[in-house]
């Protein structure tokens, strides 16, 4: 999704960027506050997604519902919850501590500056 919304520059900085969740030294105001940016931009597209994926099988479900057996049909629905996991793997792991991190960093900055 970011390869599409943000652009192949903004994909290859997202990537490189997770470097910083292990990192120490933060380095680079602007780029600090862009990455900080893309990263919240991440974190909605994320849910967005899940939830676009979720809409989606649930119309397919419905859509073949008077040929599937119940039993399919219910293991059809919990299907649709996997989407919304990975969502919330990769935004609360990996996406919320980088913006939270890097957040903090432009704040000491901005206090340093002053």
């Amino acid at each position: 999704m970011t390869l599409l919304a943000a652009g192949f520059t903004g994909f290859i900085q997202s990537l490189l960027g997770v470097r910083f969740l292990f990192s120490h030294h933060l380095f680079g105001k602007e780029s600090m506050i862009n990455l900080a940016n893309l990263y919240r931009f991440q974190y909605r597209l994320c849910y967005s997604a899940a939830f676009l994926c979720s809409l989606l099988g649930l119309i397919s479900v419905f859509y073949y519902e008077s040929t599937l057996k119940q039993n399919v049909l219910s293991a059809g629905i919990s299907v649709l919850l996997i989407s919304w996991l990975y969502a919330a793997i990769l935004a609360e792991v990996i996406l919320r501590p980088l913006i939270f991190k890097l957040s903090h960093a432009i704040t000491l900055q901005n206090k340093d500056d002053a």
